[in-house]
């Protein structure tokens, strides 16, 4: 088991401040601006981006590491994007008849 220096733990505490931060956000969205439609989902996935951002660089600790590991980690978030992409296309694309 590695152990981490006094300052990453410091900025590891940061980082779950801030995600706590985030995800109160998200919660004060849900309960101030129930009715805003599809900005609230907008709004709610912009949040979550930034939530795994600060989790690929700070716990897994991609700022520290070699450049290709960066580049698989980013490669398998474009194709995580690209699939809930076509997701979202698919289920929007169809046509509700009840």
């Amino acid at each position: 088991m590695r152990v981490l220096p006094k300052t990453a733990w410091i900025r590891m505490f940061v980082a779950w401040g801030m995600m706590l931060v985030l995800v109160g956000i998200t919660v004060g969205i849900a309960v101030v601006f129930p009715g805003i439609g599809v900005w609230h989902s907008a709004l709610n996935l912009l949040i979550a981006g930034m939530l795994v951002f600060l989790v690929m660089f700070f716990y897994m600790h991609l700022e520290s590491s070699p450049g290709l590991l960066r580049m698989m980690a980013g490669v398998g978030f474009f194709w995580m994007i690209f699939m809930f992409t076509l997701g979202l296309a698919d289920y929007f694309s169809r046509i509700y008849h009840g």
